[in-house]
C-alpha cells in the first residue's frame, strides 16, 4: 500500500475511533502518522474492554429478557436502560428474542442502540433483522451522519436488507459510508445493492464533492465487472472531471489502476 492511500485508510480509522470514543475526529489528530492495521486493534481492544465490563450481569440480564413476555421487555429496556447497557444486553440475548424486542423499540432508542453496537457481537441478530426495521434504522442514521455505524453494520445484512437500507441513502451518504466500511471487501456487495442508475449520482457526487480521492481507493476492492462499470460511468464524465479524477489518481499513486481500468472501456 503506498503512503496516500495508507493516510487515507488511518483516516477512516480515525473516524471510527473517534465514534467509538464519542469524541471530535480533531482531538485524536496525533493518531495521524499511527499505521491503520494497529488503529484498528486499538478500536478492537477498546470495544472489548467496553463490552466486557461486567459481563456476568449482562449475561443474567440476557437470560432474563428471554424469560420476560417481548413487550415488558421492550419497555423495560427503553425506560430502564440506556442505549449503552440496551447494547450491551443485546449482545448476551438469543437473537430471536433481540430481534423481537428491538421491534418493539420506539425509532430513536433503536437507532441510539444501534449506534452502540458491537457487530462482531450480534452478527447473528443484525442478519436477522426485517428489511423493513433496517430501512427505517438506516434513514434515520443517514439523516445523523452516522456513516461510521452503517460501515460497521451493512456487510452483516441479508441481501434483500442491504438493498433496503441503501435506497433509504443518498449518494453522499452511499460513498461516505463505502469509505469507512468494516470489511472493504464487502463493496462488490454493497454496488450490486444499488438500483439502477444509483451509479451515475454516486460518481456525479463525488465530483462535486470533491470525494475522489475516498472512491478511487475501492478500485482494488472491486470485482472487474463491478471496476468497468464504474470506468465506464467515468468515461461519460465532462473531460474537466475526468482531469479532476485523473489529479487524485496521480496523488494516490493509483493512476496505473485507474488507467488500466479506463482502458477496456475506451478501446
Amino acid at each position: 500500500m503506498n503512503a496516500a492511500v495508507g493516510e487515507l485508510e488511518t483516516e477512516a480509522e480515525i473516524l471510527k475511533l473517534a465514534r467509538l470514543l464519542d469524541v471530535d475526529t480533531e482531538s485524536l489528530d496525533y493518531l495521524t502518522k499511527v499505521d491503520a492495521d494497529d488503529l484498528r486493534a486499538l478500536r478492537a481492544g477498546v470495544t472489548d474492554m467496553l463490552f466486557d465490563i461486567g459481563g456476568d450481569l449482562m449475561s443474567r440480564l440476557g437470560s432474563a429478557a428471554k424469560r420476560l413476555p417481548t413487550p415488558l421487555a421492550a419497555s423495560i429496556c427503553e425506560r430502564a436502560f440506556g442505549p449503552m447497557l440496551a447494547a450491551r444486553t443485546a449482545a448476551a440475548t438469543d437473537p430471536g428474542k433481540a430481534i423481537e424486542i428491538a421491534q418493539r423499540l420506539s425509532p430513536d432508542f433503536l437507532t441510539e442502540v444501534t449506534i452502540q453496537l458491537d457487530p462482531r457481537r450480534v452478527a447473528r441478530i443484525v442478519s436477522g433483522v426485517p428489511s423493513d426495521l433496517v430501512a427505517r434504522v438506516a434513514a434515520d442514521l443517514g439523516t445523523r451522519g452516522e456513516f461510521v455505524t452503517m460501515g460497521r453494520f451493512l456487510t452483516l445484512l441479508s441481501p434483500q436488507a442491504l438493498a433496503a437500507a441503501l435506497a433509504e441513502l443518498d449518494d453522499e451518504a452511499v460513498l461516505r459510508t463505502a469509505f469507512v466500511l468494516e470489511d472493504k471487501n464487502s463493496v462488490d456487495q454493497a454496488i450490486a445493492a444499488l438500483a439502477g442508475g444509483r451509479l451515475q449520482g454516486i460518481l456525479e457526487c463525488a465530483s462535486a464533492q470533491d470525494l475522489w480521492p475516498q472512491l478511487l481507493t475501492l478500485l482494488e476492492h472491486l470485482s472487474p465487472e463491478h471496476r468497468a462499470a464504474i470506468a465506464g460511468t467515468i468515461a461519460d464524465l465532462p473531460a474537466r472531471q475526468r482531469t479532476r479524477i485523473e489529479k487524485a489518481a496521480d496523488r494516490l499513486g493509483l493512476r496505473a489502476e485507474y488507467d488500466a481500468a479506463l482502458a477496456g472501456v475506451e478501446a
